[in-house]
């Protein structure tokens, strides 16, 4: 599900003003005072999380301390557990027409269906043997194509426990040693955060070498 327009659920604590936007100038030259938070202002994400909680507790869920993100509700047999992401959720319940009913009680919501995409993870659900299973294999591919190494081969072991990361490049040029290029570190950097976030999703495997060669994103160099 998500949340049609979900900042201007909230109300701004704040005095705030705007100009008359193009189109709607009556020529008078007064201006507007905002009550509710507008996509574009500063406070606009804390707005709506704020909305958001308000509606959570008098639902009766609890926010998870360990996710702020996920909110649990349990009434004996009956529970829901509701993630969300800024204005996309998805809704794991055994009564998930109530949980739909109440949701559209505090906010215009919009009903997608089963998810099969969220944040770069595909979501496979197979109802036969009861499982929910998570994937990036088209996350990896697209990097894998992004920087060039489509067609480099697979390897068992993620490090090279031979190779002394901490020790510089010896007896090579300066470009090609200590800075390599001027897109080097730029690229090294992306790399490494992109892998970053497979870590966190659906590879911990690789958590140590990713943190590891992120010590060196400052001046790469060819062996990292």
């Amino acid at each position: 599900m998500d949340v049609k327009t979900a900042y201007l659920n909230g109300y701004l604590e704040e005095e705030i003003y705007m100009l008359q936007p193009a189109g709607f100038d009556d020529g008078t030259g007064r201006v507007y005072r905002l009550k509710r938070s507008l996509y574009g202002l500063k406070q606009a994400g804390n707005v709506w999380n704020k909305a958001w909680n308000k509606a959570m507790e008098e639902l009766g869920y609890e926010k998870l301390k360990s996710d702020y993100c996920c909110f649990v509700r349990r009434e004996g047999e009956d529970f829901s557990i509701l993630l969300v992401w800024v204005d996309d959720l998805i809704n794991f319940s055994n009564d998930t027409d109530r949980v739909e009913q109440e949701l559209k009680t505090k906010f215009k919501i919009n009903v997608i269906g089963e998810p099969l995409i969220l944040l770069g993870m595909k979501i496979n659900c197979d109802e036969e043997k009861k499982t929910i299973s998570l994937s990036q294999t088209h996350y990896i591919d697209s990097l894998l194509k992004h920087f060039g190494l489509a067609n480099t081969n697979m390897v068992s072991t993620l490090m090279d426990p031979n190779v002394n990361l901490d020790e510089e490049d010896e007896g090579k040029g300066e470009k090609e040693g200590k800075n390599m290029d001027e897109r080097g570190p730029k690229t090294y950097m992306t790399a490494i955060g992109l892998l970053m976030y497979a870590t966190l999703a659906t590879c911990p495997d690789i958590t140590y070498a990713v943190q590891r060669l992120a010590q060196f994103t400052k001046n790469p160099q060819p062996k990292h």
